[in-house]
């Protein structure tokens, strides 16, 4: 795992960063509570790092806000890009 975390590292591109989900969409899981994107629902990671339940939502996450950040998330932008 960590020498395919090491590769995906190596191989970040910044010109995929406009195109991730986690900057137009989020994840709910089955419990209502929000995810910044589907890898982040599966480690358990909640929307900008704070645990929030859909029922606080009053509007869409707001441009700027945080975004929970981990080493998988070279996935989504090691070469041409995940999402």
């Amino acid at each position: 795992m960590e020498a395919y975390l090491r590769k995906l590292a190596s191989n970040f591109n910044p010109c995929t960063l406009a195109g991730v989900m986690c900057r137009t969409l989020v994840s709910v899981g089955w419990d209502g509570y929000l995810f910044d994107c589907d890898f982040h629902l599966a480690k358990g990671i909640h929307l900008g790092g704070r645990k929030r339940h859909i029922s606080e939502m009053t509007a869409p996450p707001q441009p700027g806000e945080p975004i929970a950040t981990s080493d998988h998330c070279y996935a989504c932008t090691a070469g041409s890009g995940f999402t």
